[in-house]
């Protein structure tokens, strides 16, 4: 811990100096203990080890996310185990910009009617007008044409293309870098009729039972028993670092009988169990949005572009004015749901409904498998795609990542009933060998690929050779994605990996599948 605060003095900590085990002895231990943090994090440990099954039961249970990471020789391994985490900013670089082309609303329309491009002589002026004015004007064009329809077919694109061409006056430069913004392809798919689809993953969220606004069943999130939240057992104490400065006149003594013990702050789970009930409200409003006008809310953000400043301004307040609208709607259906279920509406102000506005598109909703589940589940997992993709059920293939899931499951057997890694005694290694080739024979099986007894018998060498060492440099890189799948969860920005990471660092790979 002193350690730790030197790289960061500004952050508190605690400790308990026993192996967890000696007093996380069932479900409700874990439960009473685990559910006041945000987030669990379990190192060094088996997923069919015991106080691991009875930390990831509670934990799902309460929907407090788990990590599991670990090292064992030139293998890492980590797991994220989480009920449901919402995320607010999923962070998608694919998604287009919402320009609102395909259907622009009023102001825009009555905006860009404002320029006559063959009327323009300067051009210096022609060149910066923004391509968004150019394809609104080519849009209202083609939709005169053809009944009101949106280019979608392929000769309908190329046909769309020439009239953007078209709106182009001789005398503007072949160089005029905002028609050939408006000719990108990215941005004329903005106008096309595919872009009024909300995408599958955006539409998932949407689709959820739980953002139903008639229903909103997430307005009352599953958790564990809320008077176990906290409940003093009978757990160690704590033991409270502090870093004393000569100006600090707190006695370590002081600091540690200042310790929070048995929840006088809000319990990790009742925060979490919070937060979903939050983001559920939100997008059942959303929703109730998209139902009413048949598209998400304006992000109201434009992006960078050819454009003279003034053009550019009086473009941003637009959509920035719009964005605002279409928030006070949303703010409206919040209200609506909230009375309808009678829900205290003290957490969705304005600004909370313009955040989630903003970030329609990016909402997303992870949800993994129970890490006691995937151990009972025996082959239903994505593990046997994952490894048939890896080339890891190929005997003759060495070098993959995929086998080393099974491994690591024999090797927790083997150190559970013989309270030691497998080749820890150098003179036992022979016989560890063939231990562990039977229980990889049986995990095998469990997991849905019963193989030949060849296969990975050369990686479960490997493993009696590790012996369940910890290397520093697999350890700082397992800790360093650790870090940043925790860093997804708490804030809720990005998705985390789904859900089971395998690296091999002897060849350089690894792999991934939702176990």
């Amino acid at each position: 811990m002193e350690a730790m605060h030197e790289l960061n003095d500004v952050v508190d900590g605690a400790y308990i100096p026993q192996d967890v085990s000696s007093f996380i002895r069932n479900e409700e231990d874990a439960s009473s203990f685990f559910t006041r943090f945000s987030v669990v994090i379990i190192t060094q440990m088996g997923s069919i080890d015991p106080t691991v099954q009875c930390i990831s039961s509670a934990c799902f249970r309460a929907n407090v996310p788990v990590l599991l990471v670990r090292a064992n020789g030139l293998v890492g391994f980590l797991r994220v185990q989480a009920r449901e985490v919402c995320i607010l900013d999923a962070k998608d670089d694919a998604a287009a910009p919402d320009l609102r082309l395909h259907s622009p609303f009023k102001e825009l329309e009555e905006f860009a009617s404002k320029f006559n491009f063959n009327e323009i002589q300067d051009t210096t002026v022609l060149s910066h007008i923004p391509f968004v004015v150019i394809l609104v004007q080519a849009i209202a064009q083609y939709r005169k044409q053809h009944g009101g329809q949106l280019p979608s077919s392929r000769p309908q694109k190329e046909e769309f293309k020439e009239v953007v061409k078209s709106i182009r006056p001789s005398c503007c430069p072949d160089a005029a870098e905002n028609f050939e913004e408006a000719l990108k392809g990215s941005n004329l798919r903005l106008c096309y009729a595919s872009a009024r689809e909300v995408p599958s993953s955006t539409r998932a969220v949407f689709c959820d039972a739980k953002s139903n606004p008639i229903t909103v069943s997430g307005l009352q999130p599953e958790s564990c028993d809320s008077s176990q939240l906290g409940r003093k057992g009978a757990f160690p104490e704590a033991i409270r670092y502090v870093k004393l400065s000569k100006a600090s006149s707190t006695t370590l003594a002081e600091s540690e009988s200042n310790l929070v013990q048995g929840g006088s702050t809000i319990a990790g789970a009742a925060r979490i169990a919070n937060d979903c009930r939050v983001f559920w409200l939100h997008v059942a409003a959303i929703r109730d949005f998209m139902e009413r006008f048949g598209c998400l809310p304006l992000q109201g953000s434009l992006p960078d572009m050819a454009a003279d400043t003034e053009s550019y301004v009086s473009l941003q307040k637009l959509y920035s004015s719009k964005a605002r609208d279409d928030a006070r709607i949303v703010a409206q259906c919040v209200n609506e749901i909230a009375d309808r279920h009678a829900v205290d509406a003290e957490d969705f102000d304005e600004e909370s409904v313009r955040l989630f506005c903003k970030n329609a598109s990016s909402l997303r909703v992870y949800r993994t498998k129970s890490i006691v589940e995937e151990i009972e589940s025996r082959g239903k997992g994505g593990f046997k795609a994952a490894a048939e993709m890896d080339g890891a059920l190929d005997a003759s293939q060495n070098g993959t990542a995929a086998p080393y899931y099974a491994l690591l499951r024999a090797a927790d057997q083997f150190r559970l009933e013989h309270g030691r890694e497998a080749g820890s005694v150098a003179e036992m290694r022979e016989a560890d060998d063939s231990l562990i080739c039977e229980y990889l024979s049986a995990v095998k099986e469990d997991i849905g690929i019963p193989g030949t007894a060849l296969l990975w018998r050369d990686q479960a060498t490997e493993m009696v050779r590790y012996a369940g060492s910890e290397l520093h440099n697999v350890c700082a890189f397992m800790g360093g994605i650790a870090a940043q799948e925790v860093t997804k969860i708490l804030t809720r920005q990005f998705m985390p990996l789904d859900n089971t990471l395998i690296v091999n660092f002897a060849q350089q790979t690894s792999v991934t599948f939702a176990a």
